[in-house]
């Protein structure tokens, strides 16, 4: 682990020295943004643009492509991150609450997929959602009629 400390602080470094030219103003940051998102280099634009929003926190576009970097890396909590960072810049951005909404929608579809593959298991060893929900309704009847066993011994002492 220190080993990796070690070398992204070498990578960021190094990186801030590449790019002292692209952070010498906003505007050549974008650019340098888009044209590394344009390029696919969403990696080297994740390190950029992380480095451009040290001096430049304010930048809706900044946001913007790190957001979309992060979210062509697969990496859809970050991105919401900084797609919330530019609605909180410009909450009339459609651009960022589209993303947003896909994102959801994506995380929905995981989670929907996760639950069928959970009921295809339990169905493939012999449990059905019908013996769960019974199980289930069985244990309320049992503490219910345990709640008025305690309420009538009780009234009879």
């Amino acid at each position: 682990r220190f080993f990796l400390s070690i070398f992204i602080l070498f990578v960021s470094l190094n990186a801030s020295e590449n790019y002292t030219k692209d952070l010498k103003s906003q505007i050549r940051a974008e650019v340098k943004a888009l044209n590394l998102n344009d390029e696919g280099n969403y990696d080297q634009n994740i390190i950029f643009s992380k480095l451009a929003l040290k001096k430049y926190p304010k930048s809706e576009e900044l946001n913007m492509y790190l957001g979309t970097a992060l979210y062509n890396e697969k990496n859809l909590e970050d991105s919401r991150i900084y797609f919330m960072k530019v609605l909180s810049i410009n909450p009339g951005n459609e651009e960022a609450s589209g993303f947003i909404n896909i994102i959801n929608q994506q995380e929905d579809a995981n989670q929907n997929q996760n639950i069928e593959q959970v009921l295809d298991y339990l169905h493939d060893k012999g449990i059905d959602l019908v013996m769960i929900f019974l199980g289930f309704l069985g244990g309320e009847i049992i503490a219910k009629r345990y709640m008025q066993c305690n309420v009538f011994s009780k009234q009879a002492q």
